[in-house]
C-alpha cells in the first residue's frame, strides 16, 4: 500500500507551510502546517496527525510502512539537472549584465559564481494587472543539491537589480517553489567542529568561500537556511556540525531567528 503523503492532499508553499486543516475548522487561517522534505508533517498549534487526517478525510491506516521507510524523492518537475544548472551558469557569466553586475557588487566573484554554479533562469511572478495573471521575471538562479546526484532544487532571487517600487504587482523576491526547509551547505569539511550559520544564501557563499580559503577551513563549516531566519526544524538543525554561531542581520527577523 502507497504510504501516506500529505504532500498530495495539502498544498504548500515554497517555504514548505500551509493552512491546517484541523485549524480552519477551529477558525484558525495562518500557515501553521509545516512539512520537511522526508514528508514529516507538523502543526504549529499542536494539532496531532489523527486530527489533521480526520480534517482531510484520511484515517490512519496500521498497515502503513513504520517511520523508518525511505522517504519519497521529491516531484521530478521541481528539480533541474546538472546539464540545465551548466547552461545557466554559462549564461550568466556571458550574457547577463545586470545580474552578473549585482552579484559582483555583493563582494561574489566570477570564481565564486563558476564554485557554487549561480545561473540566471525566469522566474513566474502573479500580477493581477495582466489577463493572464501572471509575469515571467529574470531571475538569479542558485542550485541546491538534492540527494539524488546530478539534481538540483533550483531556487531563484527575482530580479534584485530592480528597484521595488519598479516591481510588477504580485511581486515576491524570492521564488522556491518546492523547495523543503533544509540546510544549504558553502562549505561542509568532513572533520567539522562547529558551524558558522548565516541567514540567507548570498552571506553563506561570501562566508563560506572566505573559510574555503582560510586556516579554518578544516573545521568550521559554513551553512544557512533555505526557509529563512525562523522557520525551521529539528530536522534541519541535525543538518549542522558542532557549535552553533549565528550570522543573522541585526533586525527583528533575524534577532529572533537567532
Amino acid at each position: 500500500m502507497k504510504p501516506f503523503d500529505i504532500r498530495e492532499h495539502i498544498e504548500f508553499d515554497g517555504k514548505g507551510r500551509a493552512q491546517c486543516p484541523s485549524c480552519l475548522q477551529d477558525g484558525k487561517t495562518g500557515k501553521n502546517l509545516s512539512v520537511m522534505e522526508s514528508g514529516a508533517y507538523k502543526c504549529f498549534r499542536s494539532c496531532t496527525p489523527d486530527q489533521i487526517r480526520e480534517a482531510i478525510g484520511v484515517k490512519r491506516n496500521t498497515t502503513l510502512p513504520p517511520p523508518s521507510s525511505p522517504p519519497a524523492p521529491p516531484p521530478k518537475n521541481v528539480l533541474i539537472n546538472q546539464e540545465k544548472v551548466t547552461a545557466a551558469m554559462e549564461k550568466l557569466l556571458n550574457s547577463s549584465t545586470h545580474a552578473l553586475k549585482w552579484l559582483n557588487n555583493r563582494g561574489i566573484t566570477t570564481e565564486m559564481i563558476r564554485h557554487y554554479q549561480l545561473g540566471v533562469a525566469r522566474a513566474k511572478c502573479g500580477d493581477s494587472s495582466k489577463k493572464v495573471d501572471f509575469t515571467w521575471l529574470p531571475a538569479i538562479a542558485i542550485p541546491i543539491a538534492t540527494k539524488d546526484k546530478g539534481f538540483y532544487f533550483n531556487k531563484k532571487r527575482v530580479r534584485p537589480w530592480t528597484p521595488q517600487k519598479q516591481q510588477p504587482d504580485g511581486y515576491k523576491a524570492w521564488s522556491q517553489y518546492g523547495i523543503p526547509a533544509r540546510a544549504y551547505h558553502t562549505h561542509k569539511p568532513v572533520e567539522a567542529t562547529q558551524t558558522w550559520l548565516c541567514e540567507g544564501e548570498w552571506d553563506a557563499i561570501v562566508l563560506g568561500w572566505a573559510v574555503r580559503n582560510s586556516e579554518m577551513k578544516d573545521y568550521v563549516q559554513v551553512s544557512c537556511f533555505t526557509c529563512g531566519a525562523g522557520n525551521f526544524s529539528q530536522e534541519c538543525r541535525r543538518e549542522l556540525a558542532g557549535e552553533i554561531i549565528t550570522f543573522y542581520d541585526r533586525d527583528e527577523a533575524g534577532t529572533k531567528g537567532a
